[in-house]
């Protein structure tokens, strides 16, 4: 059995989110593809979605609360969420599923082949050590870089491939964009959320993440602010999504600042790096 789930994210009731995994184990026993849903409470356009069809009937002496999936829908616009929210039967896809792993291969077998005999192949010319397992180098890289969910899942509802979803109400926030980290910190009177040396003056519903230095904001509002060592970013909070934009243009102009930070860390430690240029690094 394997559950697998991203790493950016908070869960609030962790009483809730063991009940849902329990039940999203106990139907993926039987060889059912489960991937949890959270009911959305607003038209958020930044995540994909997942429309239900009917419930399971009930097995045993109690009920596992999930649905088929009828299938996915990837980040709609806000018109698009706004129509889900009012007809119902839409969740967000959190990332989250539970499957067993022979399922798992049978459905990139039949879904994505390739990426299947490539992993395969990594496999097979693996080398071990008292410590570690390593796939093939040459190979592994080989791999199409396609999500799983891409891949393989999305192609499930209507398949050979039953997959059911277990709603997820358990406080979750996914913390991909830097608006979702505001959500869940703690902000004063003012709705501020702030961590590192900041001063403020008249600001409201801000978010700063101060790392290297101080921080001021006088009379702004919706703002983001992140300032690190490498960089300082200032966003408006309803567009944090598009921070990927920047991300797209560094690429674009072979920068490092995405990729390569200051600080570098090593076995033996980490260097910072204080300055640099065409002969030198200090």
């Amino acid at each position: 059995m394997l559950v697998v789930t991203p790493a950016d994210q908070t869960v609030v009731n962790t009483a809730a989110f063991t009940t849902a995994m329990q039940q999203a184990l106990a139907e993926a026993a039987n060889g059912t593809i489960i991937i949890l849903g959270v009911t959305p409470d607003k038209p958020e356009t930044g995540y994909g979605y997942i429309q239900v069809a009917r419930h399971c009937e009930e097995q045993s002496d109690a009920a596992i609360q999930c649905h088929d999936v009828q299938r996915f829908v990837e980040k709609p616009d806000a018109a698009t969420t706004q129509t889900y929210l009012n007809e119902g039967g839409y969740h967000w896809n959190a990332g989250m599923f539970v499957l067993k792993a022979s399922v798992w291969l049978k459905a990139l077998g039949q879904f994505r082949p390739d990426i299947l005999q490539a992993t395969q192949d990594a496999w097979d010319k693996r080398s071990a050590d008292n410590q570690f397992v390593r796939p093939g180098k040459a190979e592994f890289a080989a791999i199409p870089a396609e999500s799983v969910d891409y891949a393989a899942l999305e192609h499930c509802p209507g398949s050979s491939f039953p997959i059911k979803m277990v709603p997820l109400d358990a406080g979750w926030n996914d913390l991909g964009a830097w608006d979702a980290v505001w959500n869940v910190l703690p902000k004063d009177e003012a709705g501020n959320a702030h961590i590192g040396d900041v001063l403020s003056t008249d600001s409201r519903n801000t978010l700063v993440h101060a790392t290297s230095r101080l921080v001021s904001l006088v009379g702004v509002e919706n703002l983001i602010v992140v300032e690190t060592p490498d960089a300082v970013l200032v966003a408006d909070k309803t567009r944090s999504q598009d921070v990927k934009h920047i991300v797209s243009q560094l690429q674009k102009t072979k920068r490092e600042e995405h990729t390569l930070h200051r600080k570098v860390h090593r076995p033996w430690g980490w260097y910072d790096s204080i300055d640099e240029g065409g002969r030198f690094k200090v």
